[in-house]
């Protein structure tokens, strides 16, 4: 992997998974490919002090939009897990954007308590406002 990262760059990895996948949707709307990912911001990080991308550079980002109450989402959610404990050490960064569905997901204790029971290593982001999703130009969960 490292291979493929330019030394002063960061490679933005976006997945589109489960059913919006599938169809071949696209949910990247944002800017040209090659232009400055967006940054990504929340109210919490978990398991992580706030990342910039600028901070990342060298490194595969991989940012997942996901919400703990999406059925889709958990069925996403072993790869993802693997991926980043296969691939962590190779410089691959996983950043979990939760982004509620509903009103019970905006709590973050609810999602500190998923991320801890579930044993989610890397950093994760609550997005209750829609900031980053909406600067991703996301549609739907899990991408």
């Amino acid at each position: 992997m490292s291979q493929l990262v330019k030394k002063n760059s960061v490679v933005l990895l976006i997945a589109s998974v489960g059913f919006v996948g599938l169809l071949g949707w696209s949910t990247i709307t944002v800017g040209d490919i090659g232009a400055p990912a967006p940054e990504i911001t929340g109210q919490v990080w978990m398991n992580s002090e706030p990342l910039r991308l600028a901070d990342l550079k060298g490194k595969v980002v991989l940012v997942e939009f996901w919400t703990f109450g999406c059925f889709n989402c958990r069925n996403v959610e072993p790869y993802v897990k693997a991926w980043h404990q296969k691939y962590a050490d190779k410089g691959l960064v996983v950043i979990g954007v939760h982004t509620p569905e509903s009103d019970f997901e905006r709590y973050v204790k609810n999602v500190q308590h998923y991320v801890r029971e579930e044993h989610i290593p890397y950093p994760v982001v609550t997005d209750n406002d829609f900031t980053t999703w909406t600067r991703y130009g996301n549609r739907a969960w899990p991408s």
